[in-house]
């Protein structure tokens, strides 16, 4: 197993106080760090990338469900990134599958480190009942 070029450490910084929630975002972040970590062929990397894909997607499903009861002013805003995260996302497994390879690894580790923290941190706080 080779080093991952970057590795997410959940903490409290990232809770949203809503223990499901905060659940499915640690398994979300234990799937980038396995990508990160692994060697994988580029079509196992497809096959990762479409696993977190469908992991994110009830993810977003169930953020979503919980948003439109607690604030449904955000909800709109986190459909948006939602699909476009998925959108991405895609497009990276569908490069994985014409034969990218190592080279785009680094790159969509990065974005997925990136985008995850980032969404998190500004998005996903809104909602959070500690910080309304």
């Amino acid at each position: 197993m080779e080093a991952p070029t970057r590795e997410i450490v959940w903490s409290d910084d990232l809770s949203v106080g809503h223990r499901t929630l905060d659940g499915q975002h640690k398994g979300l972040i234990r799937l980038i760090n396995h990508f990160g970590h692994d060697a994988l062929t580029p079509g196992q990397m497809a096959q990762s990338i479409e696993g977190l894909i469908a992991y994110a997607a009830r993810h977003f499903n169930a953020e979503e469900k919980y948003i439109q009861g607690a604030v449904p002013d955000l909800l709109g805003h986190q459909i948006e990134c939602h699909a476009r995260f998925i959108e991405t996302a895609y497009d990276f497994a569908h490069r994985f599958h014409e034969g990218e390879g190592e080279e785009l690894r680094a790159t969509v580790h990065a974005f997925l480190c990136d985008w995850l923290i980032s969404h998190i941190q500004e998005e996903d706080q809104q909602y959070n009942p500690k910080r309304r």
